[in-house]
């Protein structure tokens, strides 16, 4: 499973000099992030109970999310090109706006 983490998320995370995202958000970030890349396909993902991985309603892009906390996601979209999964990190968002 390959990831690929898009250029706006990026630069939020390791160029940004203010105070955001949280700093537990970053550090929960790093761990799901970790974890994806050792994974070998998405149902590792699912297996793993704690991250509430799901579908968005709704969502015409078909975008997916893992629970960092109570409030905050991770977004992304999920592909495959024959029988490798690419995972493309899009924001993380606040489940409340």
């Amino acid at each position: 499973m390959d990831i690929i983490v898009s250029p706006e998320l990026e630069r939020l995370l390791y160029e940004n000099t203010k105070w955001w995202p949280p700093y537990e958000i970053a550090k929960k970030y790093r761990l799901v992030y970790a974890f994806l890349c050792n994974a070998d396909d998405m149902r590792e993902v699912y297996a793993r109970t704690s991250l509430h991985c799901e579908r968005l309603k709704n969502d015409p892009n078909k975008k997916m999310s893992i629970k960092l906390n109570d409030a905050w996601r991770l977004e992304f979209v999920l592909r495959s090109e024959g029988t490798k999964q690419i995972i493309k990190l899009i924001r993380i968002s606040n489940h409340y706006e």
